[in-house]
């Protein structure tokens, strides 16, 4: 599954020349990110970082940071984007939800598991254990540590909360349970993930087929297939 990140737009009131002028970059900037110009979002962001007078609030200059970060993020340096959430949660005061779950997928793809379950975890509680993203995220960081029967749970809020990869957490789902040896809840978990799909997820009907073929084959494990 494509990861999903969210650029913030900004409205301010009437304000200074300096303040209108970081505004304006910023306006620029998202727009250049939309239509995938990350190179110059990147320098119009830094611009309405150093044109922000000291009035500027603490939760402009939080939405700064966060969308220079998914500009990193998106041109892969995952690295630079780490360093541009962390400042965006310092400046929220510890409180910035999205910016906790990018960072989980920063770290994620530097393969840091455990800040990346750190942050995650973070993400999930600050939503109030309300974002399936968060959950299906930190399922699959979950599955990296080995550890599955903190996956599964994972992956049942993420369910819970109507992750937009309801289908890949009802199959993941399926393949934790079925390496358990719990074969008949496995073929319904695949059997929702196509119904999810219409049909078309093809990981969740190999998986269902060889659930169904060879139950107990000790290949089991490495044919089964988890979907990100």
């Amino acid at each position: 599954m494509k990861t999903l990140l969210i650029f913030i737009l900004l409205i301010l009131p009437s304000a200074s020349v300096p303040a209108q002028t970081a505004k304006q970059s910023f306006k620029k900037a998202t727009q250049a990110a939309k239509t995938g110009n990350y190179e110059q979002a990147l320098a119009l962001y830094q611009k309405a970082l150093e044109t922000a007078d000291s009035n500027a609030s603490t939760s402009f200059l939080a939405r700064i940071h966060y969308n220079l970060g998914v500009c990193f993020f998106h041109s892969n340096q995952p690295a630079q984007a780490v360093k541009q959430y962390e400042r965006a949660i310092e400046l929220s005061g510890g409180s910035y939800h999205r910016a906790f779950r990018a960072l989980g997928l920063a770290q994620r793809d530097l393969k840091n598991w455990k800040a990346a379950k750190e942050s995650l975890v973070k993400a999930v509680r600050v939503s109030g254990e309300r974002d399936g993203e968060a959950w299906f995220d930190l399922a699959m960081v979950l599955i990296e540590e080995k550890d599955l029967a903190s996956a599964a749970e994972a992956f049942k809020q993420a369910i819970k909360n109507n992750s937009i990869a309801l289908a890949a957490s009802h199959n993941n789902l399926g393949v934790i349970l079925a390496l358990n040896g719990n074969f008949h809840a496995a073929e319904k978990e695949f059997q929702i993930a196509l119904q999810k799909s219409d049909g078309k997820f093809w990981e969740a009907k190999n998986n269902l087929d060889f659930c169904r073929r060879r139950r107990t084959n000790r290949e089991l494990q490495a044919k089964l297939e988890f979907v990100r």
